[in-house]
């Protein structure tokens, strides 16, 4: 494809388009100036959409004024071609200011069913954040990102996005890689915490050994006719915006030579009182008598504040399914709390142990064994090693019937087929 363009100097990235669900191909972009010669831009990188996860984006150096278009090959020789529905150049005026960059910790991490959940620590709420920047030593990978806030909804604490994207790198051939650790964000943090949900899929969790956030800093010009002590106030939710003459002050700003300076560190007003993490709510409800409760913990707490309790298997086996009958009591007197469910399934591991079907040798049965009575599955995961393989699998329970016997139950059944074209080693099943 030849792209005619008039601004070369002002283009700064490239973007392909195509409804092309899953493809993975070398890209060639050469600039074309006046006179027909030719000069690589980019030579193979790659270009790719697997499961949710694309790069179809490639930043353009400064061209020279004479290119007056962009060739783009698209390397077919090992797949299909695919459509292209647009070309999107995008051009930037205003030269992009530096980054100002902030380091997230990374806090509780939960693994589930193809999931990772990581709690980020960002230190303050308010913090606007433009991008996300990710580094790794992973070799291999494709993963799709989520970023979100938990917030107290109609139905508890619940999941809202703040913004999302993906990371990569990938090994093409010998010849061609492509790598993009990095994605726009454009959020403002409405806490000091937020969550970061990578999409695993079939494929190991990922480890980090940076996690970054980044946003361009904001600047305030004004005039003083002397030197002396200033005053930068923040932190008054009721103030509305000032509203100056601004007219001389840009005047002066077109003409002058700006002098940057350098805020003392922030200090806290003297008679301020930072409020608790939950003002005016009760910390007590009313008294308990727990002598009939079956089952308790003993809580140890090494100080005041807001806590975030990890309920352990055993309590959740033995609690009702909506956790109704879940106390926290200190002191005779119960302890107001919230349930907190991320929408992230737990894995549990299950002994499987063989257990053939008398006089039905093609059929091969196992016995899952739960680690506790009363937990609830809500989906049953296998992974298999063989390379070949095309089964139908059926789970069920032995309940009572009315005889007194014993009859099967179904809860979930499927298809798992394991071949060449389609190499699947892992397969979940929804139970009721």
């Amino acid at each position: 494809m030849i792209i005619p363009i008039t601004n070369a100097p002002a283009l700064r990235s490239l973007t392909l388009q195509t409804p092309a669900p899953g493809f993975l191909k070398p890209i060639t972009v050469e600039a074309l100036a006046d006179g027909g010669s030719a000069r690589p831009i980019a030579s193979r990188i790659t270009f790719f959409r697997q499961r949710g996860v694309d790069r179809l984006s490639l930043d353009l150096p400064t061209l020279d004024a004479s290119v007056r278009s962009l060739r783009i090959t698209l390397d077919d020789s090992r797949s299909a071609p695919i459509p292209i529905s647009a070309v999107v150049l995008e051009e930037e005026e205003i030269p992009t200011p530096s980054w100002m960059i902030l380091p997230l910790q990374a806090g509780d991490r939960l693994e589930g069913s193809g999931q990772s959940r990581i709690n980020l620590q960002i230190g303050a709420a308010g913090i606007p954040i433009e991008r996300m920047r990710f580094t790794t030593d992973e070799p291999v990978f494709a993963r799709r990102i989520e970023l979100m806030s938990r917030e107290w909804g109609a139905q508890g604490l619940e999941d809202r996005p703040l913004a999302s994207g993906s990371i990569h790198r990938l090994t093409f051939d010998a010849e061609t890689r492509s790598e993009s650790l990095e994605f726009t964000a454009r959020f403002k943090a409405p806490a000091p915490e937020i969550v970061m949900v990578i999409e695993n899929g079939d494929s190991p969790a990922m480890t980090f050994q940076r996690i970054e956030a980044l946003w361009h800093p904001v600047r305030l010009l004004f005039h003083s006719r002397s030197a002396g002590t200033f005053l930068l106030l923040s932190g008054n939710p009721q103030a509305r915006s000032p509203r100056y003459d601004l007219g001389l002050l840009l005047g002066d700003a077109r003409r002058a030579t700006l002098q940057a300076v350098q805020p003392r560190p922030l200090t806290v007003r003297a008679s301020f009182r930072p409020p608790s993490g939950l003002p005016q709510v009760p910390l007590f409800g009313g008294p308990l008598d727990a002598t009939q409760w079956d089952f308790r913990r003993h809580l140890s707490l090494l100080g005041d504040g807001v806590h975030r309790l990890k309920l352990p298997l055993h309590t959740l086996a033995k609690a009702r399914p909506d956790l109704s009958d879940v106390r926290l009591i200190s002191g005779g007197r119960q302890l107001l709390y919230l349930i907190d469910r991320p929408l992230l399934q737990m894995p549990v591991a299950l002994v499987a142990a063989s257990a053939p079907v008398p006089k039905q040798p093609t059929l091969s049965r196992w016995k899952l064994e739960l680690p506790m009575d009363g937990l609830a599955p809500t989906r049953i995961r296998c992974i298999s090693v063989a390379s070949l393989f095309d089964p139908s699998l059926r789970i069920y329970e032995e309940v009572q019937n009315p005889s007194g016997g014993k009859s099967p139950r179904i809860l979930g059944q499927a298809r798992w087929i394991r071949t060449p074209e389609n190499p699947r080693s892992l397969l979940e099943i929804g139970l009721p």
